[in-house]
């Protein structure tokens, strides 16, 4: 991986089955995409219609948006990956 690859900031619309289980995917294989890609992919925020339900990973370094239409215009992210 090149030192001075950016990050790919990645949101995240729905955390349900599939969308917290492509977090948690990402989370848990970081290493590995950085190796095959180049650059580190990083999930930067996400939307889902509840907050307090346990996805088996922590959300509290990620920003939350309630509304995904907003957090398509205003995360900092990339990518924008609806699984809604």
């Amino acid at each position: 991986m090149s030192a001075s690859a950016k990050p790919l900031r990645l949101a995240i619309a729905g955390l349900g089955t599939v969308g917290a289980t492509v977090a948690r995917y990402l989370a848990s294989n970081a290493n590995a995409f950085s190796v095959k890609t180049g650059r580190k992919v990083d999930v930067v925020a996400v939307s889902a219609r509840s907050k307090d339900k346990d996805r088996g990973f922590d959300l509290s370094k990620l920003q939350w948006f309630d509304d995904p239409i907003v957090m398509a215009q205003q995360a900092q992210a990339d990518v924008f990956v609806e699984l809604i």
